[in-house]
């Protein structure tokens, strides 16, 4: 099985608490970064959602780390570039996970669709076409995921009880996984 990982850094409302929020310096955005994980279908796998000061490579290791743990069958993931570095030895040493870079091509300008990376891309396009979501509203982490979860054609919001938050110490932030029953519906109906 093969998953597509991209970040989205969206802005916060003032609802949003301090302590789960950051600065990305990289898009200018104050608020929270939503970690995307979709399958070559399109369909969610997963979503984290991390304060946007946090960079994708140190998000990541613990994204690849519960996809292993919930998703035991994925053998290859493909990222931008955001994700390349030691992450990929480490996938593949730790995790038996085959980590891909997807870049531009040598002399490309302006936007190019990226083989593969489209499919998370388009993802994201569908879950901003709600305007809940272009900004985050949501006072805790947690509760910023079941509003991703309500469209792109699912019938129900999964459940706010299965996501796994914990405190990151180091950063002082609160860090939300939830790893979405969508695809699991998907692979039990198959034959």
């Amino acid at each position: 099985m093969t998953l597509i990982v991209d970040s989205q850094s969206v802005k916060g409302a003032s609802t949003v608490g301090r302590n789960s929020r950051g600065y990305d310096a990289a898009k200018k955005i104050n608020g929270r970064k939503r970690h995307l994980t979709v399958d070559t279908l399109s369909l969610r796998v997963m979503i984290t959602v991390t304060p946007a000061d946090i960079q994708d490579l140190d998000t990541a290791r613990d994204v690849s780390w519960w996809l292993r743990l919930t998703q035991p069958q994925i053998t290859q993931i493909w990222a931008d570039r955001g994700y390349a570095g030691e992450l990929v030895n480490w996938a593949r040493e730790r995790l038996w996970l085959t980590l891909r870079i997807v870049s531009q091509l040598k002399g490309t300008k302006g936007f190019v669709v990226l083989p593969r990376r489209w499919k998370v891309e388009r993802t994201i396009g569908w879950c901003m076409n709600a305007r809940r979501n272009a900004r985050d509203y949501e006072r805790l982490p947690q509760h910023s995921k079941p509003e991703l979860g309500t469209h792109h054609g699912d019938d129900q919001a999964p459940d706010p009880e299965e996501a796994r938050c914990w405190l990151d110490e180091e950063a002082g932030t609160h860090r939300l996984i939830y790893p979405c029953t969508l695809l699991d519906r998907y692979i039990d109906a198959t034959p």
